[in-house]
C-alpha cells in the first residue's frame, strides 16, 4: 500500500465543522433527502444554471447534519466489532438524553431503496437513539462499497481502538465478501506485511474459538500468533479445545485467551502416540534452482518447513504465497504418480 498521507475518506474536518455546539439547533429535512426527487434525465433540469443549482443544493445537503429516523437505517457489510455491549448502549443513551448527541454518525442512502439508509459508522449511537426513540444526527455521504468499508475502518481506528483479533475478523469477513487487499489495507491502516500476518492467524484459529475468547483488548499480535502456532503444532481440534474450556467461568476475555493458550499447550495429541517415531530433526537442506539458492527445507518432529528467499525476485515469492494451494496440489499429484509407478 502506498505510503504517505491517506485520503480523508472520513471527512473528519467536515464532521468537526458541522458538529452542532451544545444548544445549537439542527435542521430536520424531510425524508428522503433531495436526491429522492429525481427529474427526468435529459430534461432542462440537467443543464445550465438550473442544473448547476441543483448539484450545489444536493452537495450542500450531503455535507450538512441531518436528523434521521433510526428505523430507516439498515446495516451494511461486515461487523467491525465482536459485539455491542447492551449496558454500554444504555449508558450512551442516558448521556445523549442528558447532553444531546454532539458527534453525528455517517450514513449513505440504500442503493436499493431510496427511502432508507445504510450505516457507514456510528452503530452504537444509532442503537442509543433507537432506544430513546429519537432521530439520530447524521451526515449522509455518497460512497460506494469500497469507500464505505475504508471510512468505517478509519473511523473505528481513530475512535474505538478495536482489538487485534477484531481487526482479524473484520479482515476475514471483508475477504469473504470479495474486497481487494488494497481496500482492506486502507480500511485497517495496515501494510502488506501485517495483513499477511493477520491472514495466518485467521487461517489457524477458528471463528468459534475467537468468539469464545472475546475481543481480548490486552492481547496483541504476537500473543495471537503464539496461539495460532500452538494450535497448529499440537493438532488440537476446535471442538476438543472448546470442550477443555467449557467449565471455565472467567468472563474477562484477556484471561480467557490465556486459558485457551495454556489448554492448547497442555494438549497431547492422541494420534501422535500411534504414529511411528520420526527421525530426529534434520539440518536445513538448500534448494537450488539454476545454480541459485532459492529456498531451504527443514524437517522437524512434526512438520516440514519450506523457507523461500525473495532476494532474487520478490515476485516469485509473492506468486507462491498466492498460489500455495495450487503448488501443493500439483506436488501431491506428482507424488501419487511416483507411488503408483513404483508400486
Amino acid at each position: 500500500m502506498a505510503k504517505g498521507r491517506r485520503k480523508d475518506v472520513l471527512g473528519l474536518s467536515e464532521i468537526m465543522a458541522n458538529t452542532p455546539k451544545q444548544g445549537e439547533q439542527t435542521s430536520t429535512p424531510a425524508d428522503p433527502p433531495p436526491s429522492a426527487v429525481e427529474p427526468r434525465r435529459g430534461s432542462a433540469f440537467d443543464h445550465g444554471a438550473i442544473g448547476g443549482m441543483r448539484s450545489t443544493l444536493m452537495e450542500s445537503a450531503s455535507r450538512s447534519v441531518q436528523e434521521i429516523d433510526p428505523e430507516k437505517i439498515r446495516e451494511f457489510g461486515p461487523n467491525d466489532r465482536l459485539a455491542i455491549d447492551e449496558s454500554s448502549i444504555l449508558e450512551l443513551a442516558e448521556a445523549i438524553k442528558m447532553h444531546g448527541q454532539h458527534v453525528p454518525v455517517m450514513l449513505r442512502q440504500d442503493p436499493e431503496d431510496r427511502f432508507f439508509y445504510q450505516v457507514i459508522y456510528g452503530r452504537r449511537r444509532i442503537a442509543a437513539a433507537r432506544y430513546l426513540q429519537i432521530p439520530v444526527k447524521a451526515l449522509v455521504r455518497n460512497l460506494d462499497d469500497a469507500q464505505t468499508i475504508i471510512a468505517r475502518g478509519q473511523e473505528n481506528a481513530l475512535r474505538l481502538n478495536p482489538s487485534y483479533i477484531e481487526k482479524v475478523l473484520f479482515m476475514r469477513d471483508l475477504l469473504k465478501s470479495g474486497y481487494e487487499m488494497t481496500v482492506i489495507g486502507e480500511a485497517l491502516g495496515l501494510d502488506r506485511t501485517n495483513l499477511s500476518r493477520m491472514k495466518t492467524v485467521s487461517a489457524r484459529i477458528t471463528e468459534d474459538l475467537i468468539r469464545w475468547i472475546g475481543a481480548a483488548p490486552g492481547v496483541g499480535r504476537r500473543r495471537w500468533a503464539d496461539l495460532a502456532a500452538v494450535v497448529e503444532q499440537s493438532g488440537i481440534e476446535d471442538e476438543a479445545l472448546l470442550a477443555f474450556l467449557s467449565d471455565l467461568n472467567e468472563t474477562d476475555s484477556d484471561l480467557r485467551f490465556e486459558a485457551a493458550l495454556q489448554a492448547a499447550r497442555n494438549y497431547q495429541n492422541p494420534a501422535a502416540s500411534e504414529q511411528p517415531k520420526s527421525s530426529p530433526a534434520s539440518a536445513s537442506r538448500p534448494v537450488m534452482l539454476n545454480g541459485e539458492r532459492v529456498a531451504e527445507t527443514k524437517r522437524g518432529s512434526a512438520a516440514l518447513t519450506l523457507k523461500l528467499f525473495g532476494k532474487s525476485d520478490d515476485r516469485f515469492v509473492d506468486w507462491v504465497e498466492r498460489n500455495a494451494e495450487k503448488v501443493l496440489a500439483k506436488a501431491r499429484e506428482d507424488w501419487e504418480k511416483d507411488i503408483n509407478n513404483n508400486g
